[in-house]
């Protein structure tokens, strides 16, 4: 799971049509990113607001780490603007990550990964939490 780290200041300070413009910027940028990374089949899905959960099913369990850390770096790297003023915006983004072992506890799975998503939030964003 992962959120756009200060995504509340963007929308209160630019307006929510500005917000909703990010995110369509950065809708692209995730699906760029994940066609291009092999051995990994990657869903992304919104999840509210300015949350997303990944869906990684990957070749290697050890992957994870390299995954979500370059999904943080594209963000970081990417320059996003504003549709009415063309201003750039920053963006970084926390995750939580919990393995599915079973489809069937996937509300677990996602209660654990929210849980840990928050870790990375308090713990000063742009981090990456485990369960």
């Amino acid at each position: 799971m992962a959120d756009i780290d200060y995504f509340k200041h963007i929308n209160d300070t630019y307006g929510h049509l500005n917000g909703d413009g990010i995110l369509k910027q950065l809708t692209d940028v995730f699906k760029n990113l994940a066609a291009q990374i092999t051995g990994a089949n990657i869903l992304i899905c919104r999840y509210g607001g300015e949350e997303f959960i990944f869906f990684i099913e990957m070749e290697k369990k050890k992957d994870i780490q390299s995954i979500v850390t370059a999904f943080q770096d594209k963000v970081r790297k990417t320059s996003f603007y504003l549709e009415d003023t063309n201003e750039k915006i920053d963006l970084t983004l926390s995750f939580g990550v919990c393995p599915i072992e079973n489809i069937n506890d996937l509300t677990h799975s996602t209660g654990k990964a929210d849980k840990c998503l928050y870790r990375s939030k308090n713990n000063g964003r742009n981090q990456i939490s485990y369960a």
